[in-house]
Parts: C-alpha cells; sequence; structure tokens
C-alpha cells in the first residue's frame, strides 16, 4: 500500500529539511565493508616482508564459504568512495552552494574526524617497522618508510601521484584521495550547485582518471556516482516514495545481488566462450570484473536502495556502533597486523599459524575491541577537543 498523499508530503518536507540527518543503515554498511577490507589483508601475515612470497589461498580460513571476498575484497573500497559521496551531497552540498558553510569549518569539521587517529597510527607503525626491520632487516609489507613518505603521510597527500608506493599505514592511500576528494567537492559546489551534469560529467572524468593514475582516479569516479545516486534520492523522495515503489526497488537489488553472487560462486554457469564477440573471456565472472559491475553498478543501486527503505521505515536507533568504528577498524588493522608480526618473529611461531581459523576470531575480537576504546576514548574526546578550540 502506498503512503497517503498528506503522509508523502510530510516525508518530503522532513526529509528535505532535515538533510543532514544520520542514516544508520548506510553508517552500518560502511563499518561492514571496513571489516570486508580487513579480511582482503589477511594475506599480509602470510609475506611477512616487502617481497611476495607463496601461499595456498585454498588453506586460508573460511576460504569455502568466502573464497570470493578473498579474491575481491579490494572492490570495498570503492564502495567507501561511493558511499562517502552520496553522504556528502547529501549533508554538504547544498549547504556549501548556499555559503552557509566556509572553507574553515569544512575543513575543522574533516580533519577534526580524521587527523587525530590518522597521525596516531602513523607513529605508531613508524615505530613498529623501525622495531620490525630491526629484527628481520626488512620492512613489513609496505617498504617506503622514509623521510619523503612520511611528510607525505603526515600532510595527508601519500597517494596523490607524488609517491613511490605504499608507505607506513598503507590502507591510509584512500583517505588520502578521499582529502582530495573532498576539495574538489568543496570547490565544485561553492562554484555552483551539484547537478546531474555535473555529477555525471566528473564520474566521467573520474573513470578516464582512472587509467592515468589509478587511486585518484577509482576515488573521483566512485564519489561522483555516489553525488549522483544522491541526487535520484532526492528526486525520489520530492516526487513523494512509496511502499509500493521501495518493495520495487529492494526486489531488483536482491536479483541484482543474487546474480552476482551466483556468479561469484560458479563462474563457469554462463560461458561466455560461445559468443564470438567475447570469446577471450571464459566466464560470465571476468565479464563483470571487466566492466566493474560492483563498482558502477551493484554498490551504487544498493545505497539507493538502503537510503529509500531507511527513509520510510526509519530503525529505531539513532546510532551505529559499527558506523561509529568503521574509520577505528580501517585505520587500525595494519597497525595490529604489524605488531602481531613483530610479535611472532620475536618468538619465532611458525606461519601456519595464519591459516587458523581461531587466530582470525580472536584477531577480529581484538580489532573490534580496540576499535570501539579508540573511538569513545580518544578519536571522539579528540575530535570535540579540536572542534571547540579551533574557531571556524
Amino acid at each position: 500500500m502506498g503512503l497517503r498523499h498528506s503522509d508523502t508530503t510530510v516525508l518530503r518536507e522532513t526529509t528535505l529539511a532535515g538533510i543532514q540527518n544520520r542514516l544508520i543503515y548506510l553508517d552500518t554498511m560502511r563499518g561492514w565493508a571496513a571489516l570486508v577490507v580487513v579480511f582482503c589483508h589477511w594475506q599480509f601475515f602470510l609475506s611477512m616482508g616487502t617481497s611476495e612470497s607463496t601461499y595456498d589461498v585454498k588453506r586460508m580460513p573460511f576460504y569455502e564459504v568466502l573464497r570470493p571476498l578473498y579474491h575481491n575484497a579490494w572492490m570495498g573500497v570503492d564502495f567507501f568512495f561511493t558511499l562517502s559521496g552520496f553522504v556528502f551531497c547529501l549533508i554538504y552540498a547544498g549547504r556549501i552552494s548556499d555559503r552557509q558553510i566556509t572553507w574553515q569549518k569544512f575543513t575543522i569539521v574533516r580533519l577534526a574526524r580524521l587527523y587525530p587517529l590518522h597521525i596516531a597510527t602513523l607513529l605508531l607503525v613508524l615505530i613498529a617497522q623501525l622495531a620490525y626491520s630491526g629484527l628481520r632487516s626488512d620492512f613489513f609489507i609496505f617498504r617506503f618508510n622514509d623521510l619523503k613518505h612520511f611528510l607525505y603521510n603526515l600532510f595527508m597527500v601519500s597517494s596523490w601521484g607524488l609517491e613511490e608506493g605504499y608507505s607506513f599505514n598503507g590502507s591510509f592511500w584512500s583517505v588520502s584521495v578521499e582529502v582530495f576528494l573532498y576539495i574538489i567537492f568543496f570547490l565544485i559546489c561553492r562554484i555552483r550547485p551539484m547537478t546531474w551534469r555535473v555529477a555525471v560529467t566528473m564520474t566521467v572524468l573520474g573513470f578516464v582518471l582512472r587509467h592515468v593514475y589509478s587511486p585518484l582516479g577509482r576515488g573521483v569516479s566512485a564519489f561522483f556516482l555516489g553525488c549522483l545516486m544522491c541526487l535520484m534520492y532526492q528526486s525520489l523522495v520530492r516526487r513523494g516514495l512509496s511502499r509500493s515503489l521501495t518493495r520495487r526497488l529492494v526486489f531488483a537489488g536482491i536479483v541484482l545481488w543474487g546474480v552476482f553472487i551466483l556468479i561469484s560462486y560458479y563462474p563457469p554457469i554462463l560461458n561466455l566462450r560461445n559468443f564470438p564477440f567475447v570469446w577471450r573471456i571464459q566466464n560470465a565472472w571476468e565479464l563483470l570484473l571487466l566492466v566493474r559491475y560492483p563498482v558502477y553498478v551493484l554498490f551504487p543501486y544498493t545505497i539507493l536502495v538502503v537510503a529509500v527503505y531507511e527513509t520510510l521505515n526509519p530503525p529505531r536507533r539513532k546510532d551505529s556502533i559499527l558506523g561509529d568504528i568503521s574509520y577505528s577498524l580501517y585505520m587500525l588493522h595494519f597497525p595490529l597486523q604489524l605488531m602481531l608480526a613483530l610479535a611472532l618473529v620475536t618468538f619465532e611461531v611458525p606461519h601456519g599459524v595464519f591459516y587458523s581459523i581461531p587466530f582470525m576470531l580472536a584477531f577480529y575480537a581484538v580489532l573490534i575491541a580496540g576499535s570501539i576504546a579508540s573511538y569513545r576514548y580518544f578519536e571522539h574526546p579528540a575530535r570535540r577537543y579540536i572542534r571547540n578550540r579551533i574557531p571556524g
């Protein structure tokens, strides 16, 4: 049953007037995406140095159940970029265009959120890498831990094309790209309102840039695709949402995910060699990766549907623990891996322990507990202190 006209009007006015409100389900999805990226980086333990090493991926914990994640969880970063574009367009685009928020205020808000944990993990990794190199005459995973790359990290430009490779807390590369995206986003919104044409143009430019310098290209294309989804969401709200429309959107999303999951686990299910124009591709999974179906179709559509669903079905809880700690999960997982690697090298523990399911579960338990503590007792107080002390 659809909403009555009066209900639709109230929904439309409430959503657009309170546009800065937090979308809890999307926040929770950010946390899950962080955990997926951490999962992708489990293979770091099998390297234990900067040179690649061979390992039996089929012996990895939960491989049979989660094998698509072991090979493709890196796409979780693209999900981050798209979700950020959606949220920033929702919260800031109109306020920046209307001069309701200044560059100084915008910068303080973002730095207060990102910088305290970034600088803490940067210093922690610096100390731990020095200790690790003292024992192994090599660094753990990321090799460029010199003064130049330290300064790049310090000023949050470690993935702007200046670097020689990943360095220090290497996972920070995507946050560095996000900082670049914030600047571009603010400038665009200050010059002109965020429109469909602007979002589409920037998405296409990002796709082209991806083939020139992948980190920034991935960020720009996915971020502004998120902006495009936000504009679509706002358009749907203005026209008036209904539960019948939401059900259709959700059903289509289930179908898209179902096809993706089916082909992920059974790639040969559609043998594309029977089609002459794609004879070089063996199966449908390769085709999905070639056209980046998850990045450019599945992720943005999912974000749109979840936003629409939450608008009509607001959650009872007004907070999300997993959403709160998503940044902590992402930023702390490599330092935790590094410290564990340092301990295991010191005590000469065999590498076979990394194939252990209990070891992985223990790692996740420590990471989640540490992320909660970091958010509650360090990040949140530091953010509040910075925003209160620095005028903006």
